[in-house]
């Protein structure tokens, strides 16, 4: 299925509690006849900004603020920007991928390591025992062998390809159309 990224913004109630968009007054079919909260673990869940909450200030998520993204079906995205055109805005696939790699996955390590693989391999170094195969491959942070790994889960072309994400371009652009038109019309 091809799905719409959303950027939602998510404000604080009076008690500093998350409030959300009201997703639930959106109509039952658009929703899939679930609750709107089900209806976004079934697509994968919140990306949210971990560069920035609501306490902090800065040019993409100003104070009082914070913002997530969802990966929903056309109908829902459609509705959504039309009665929340404030609160959600549809991403073209260079914001997701931008948004992925710089807010999202913000503070996350570039390389992974698996200290009981690295610590093995520091014994047999101490003990004079030459490296093997399965030591290199450790070592190697292309490799998926546990011991030193690229973070892959930081890039979003392998979130992509590990979601099967397919991302309905028309739809994104539709929801462009509308943000703006509403944007517009107050």
């Amino acid at each position: 299925m091809q799905l719409v990224p959303l950027r939602v913004r998510i404000g604080l109630d009076q008690k500093n509690r998350h409030q959300y968009p009201a997703f639930n007054t959106l109509p039952e079919s658009v929703r899939l006849g679930m609750d709107w909260s089900r209806l976004i673990d079934r697509f994968g869940g919140w990306l949210y900004d971990k560069k920035c909450g609501h306490h902090n200030d800065d040019t993409e998520s100003p104070a009082g603020y914070w913002f997530g993204v969802i990966m929903v079906p056309s109908g829902f995205a459609e509705a959504a920007v039309d009665k929340f055109p404030d609160d959600c805005e549809p991403l073209t696939e260079t914001e997701l991928a931008t948004y992925y790699e710089t807010r999202h996955k913000h503070g996350e390590p570039d390389t992974l390591w698996d200290l009981e693989a690295m610590q093995l391999i520091a014994a047999k170094r101490q003990a004079g025992l030459p490296e093997d195969d399965d030591d290199r491959a450790a070592l190697d942070p292309e490799s998926d062998t546990p011991g030193r790994r690229r973070n892959k889960a930081k890039q979003f072309q392998h979130f992509k390809a590990s979601r099967g994400l397919q991302l309905d371009v028309d739809a994104i652009s539709r929801g462009k159309g509308i943000r703006a038109a509403r944007r517009r019309n107050r």
